[in-house]
Parts: C-alpha cells; sequence; structure tokens
C-alpha cells in the first residue's frame, strides 16, 4: 500500500493507493497536536494499512526551490523512514490544495478536511505520473516497421 501525504500547520490529509492500481483514494486526516502525535498518528496508519511508501507532499516554491516548511516535511519524512522501515517519497504539491478547493467547489460540510483528504489523493496522483515519466524515460528505444 502506498500512503499520500498532504501536510498542514493544523491538519494532515492521507490517501491510499493499492499497489498495482492508478486509482488513489481519501483515506482519513490527522489533526496536529503535537510532533510526537503525528508521528505516532502516522506509523499506527502505517502499521495497519500495511503501507510500503509513503509519498510526502513537498510545497516547492514556485521556482522549484524549497522553503523552511520543506526541510520540516523532510524531518518527518526521515523519521518515518527509520521508525517504519518504509520507503520515503516526496512528490511536488503545488497547488493540490487550491485544486482540491475547485473540485470540492461548493461542498460545506467537513470542507477543510475534504480538501486535505482531496490534495492527498492529488499527491499520489502525482507521484504516478512521475513513476510513469521515469519509465517512459529509461525504456529502451523501439522502431516502428
Amino acid at each position: 500500500m502506498i500512503l499520500g501525504i498532504d501536510f498542514g500547520k493544523k491538519r494532515i490529509g492521507t490517501a491510499l493507493l493499492n499497489p498495482g492500481t492508478t486509482i488513489p483514494y481519501p483515506h482519513e486526516v490527522v489533526y496536529f497536536k503535537s510532533k510526537a502525535q503525528v508521528i505516532e498518528r502516522l506509523l499506527a496508519i502505517i502499521a495497519r494499512d500495511k503501507v510500503t511508501t509513503v509519498v510526502f507532499g513537498m510545497p516547492y516554491m514556485h521556482d522549484g526551490s524549497e522553503n523552511e516548511w520543506c526541510a520540516e516535511i523532510r524531518w518527518y519524512g526521515a523519521i518515518i523512514a527509520k521508525e517504519a522501515k518504509v520507503s520515503v517519497v516526496y512528490a511536488d504539491e503545488r497547488c493540490t490544495s487550491v485544486e482540491a478547493n475547485q473540485i470540492l467547489h461548493g461542498k460545506q460540510k467537513y470542507r477543510k478536511a475534504e480538501v486535505d483528504r482531496l490534495a492527498a489523493v492529488l499527491i499520489l496522483e502525482e507521484y504516478l505520473n512521475q513513476i510513469r515519466k521515469q519509465a517512459k524515460s529509461s525504456a529502451p528505444e523501439t522502431q516502428q516497421p
């Protein structure tokens, strides 16, 4: 199972992707109380759902550089990788919350949590796109007759 994470300062949206499928689905929202609580909750999700890879969304700057929030997310990633013994990767999450807001336009009930969960889905979709691009660029060239 692959876990996508949209890290926010108040809430952390999560989404899951079954290996061999291409459609991630929203999972749960973790409400931020303390760093220790967030790590404990994420480790519980990883264990319960048999996660092997965690994809953290990275809020890169518009020019692609990292900001201080990216450093914080990498810190969480290092802890999760060490404690859960899973692969941790990072995917560009610029504009995922904006896109999630647009998709959910008009839905008022639980809106903020839904935006976070949907943003995590979009992060997993970005991760899948990265994998597809890498596969295409590393695939041997073929000639058509």
